[in-house]
């Protein structure tokens, strides 16, 4: 391991050339490890080298990385890095309750969550009963059995 001064650097294709002072070499262009996000003209790093050769190592620190001055300590201070969101960013989830009184073997259900939600029926006693669910529109759903009977749909 040997420690360098970025001389040329191509953050885009994560690739640099190092200068060594002491013997006055410079490497061709070396690959960053992938922890180091990007590197500067003069800054201080460290190469590992695997053989004999200058183009036979890889960057492997950058040592003129300082502290960061504010390190966030809320979750929504990280609401912009990749991966993560605030709790104000998160949908929250509309729901709709259908109340089918009259038995019937066709309910239309107007629901108005503009979307095509998910659809479970319950008949009077609070069993789960199994139709053919037809979407008419994003917010009118038509759900057909074999008989008729009244209960509820939960649509989500």
């Amino acid at each position: 391991m040997k420690k360098g001064i970025i001389s040329t650097t191509d953050n885009e294709s994560r690739k640099a050339r190092v200068l060594f002072p002491e013997s006055n070499s410079i490497t061709p262009e070396l690959p960053m490890a992938l922890h180091i996000s990007e590197i500067h003209v003069n800054d201080t790093v460290l190469v590992e080298f695997w053989g004999n050769s200058l183009a036979e190592g890889i960057i492997s620190e950058n040592l003129s990385i300082s502290t960061p001055q504010s390190i966030p300590t809320k979750i929504s201070q990280l609401e912009n890095d990749a991966g993560y969101i605030t709790f104000a960013e998160v949908p929250q989830a509309s729901t709709y309750t259908h109340v089918q009184v009259v038995p019937s073997s066709i309910w239309t259900i107007n629901h108005g969550l503009g979307r095509f939600p998910s659809v479970a029926i319950v008949d009077s006693a609070g069993s789960v009963v199994m139709g053919n669910i037809r979407y008419i529109s994003l917010d009118t759903v038509e759900a057909e059995f074999s008989a008729e009977f009244g209960g509820k749909a939960y649509l989500n």
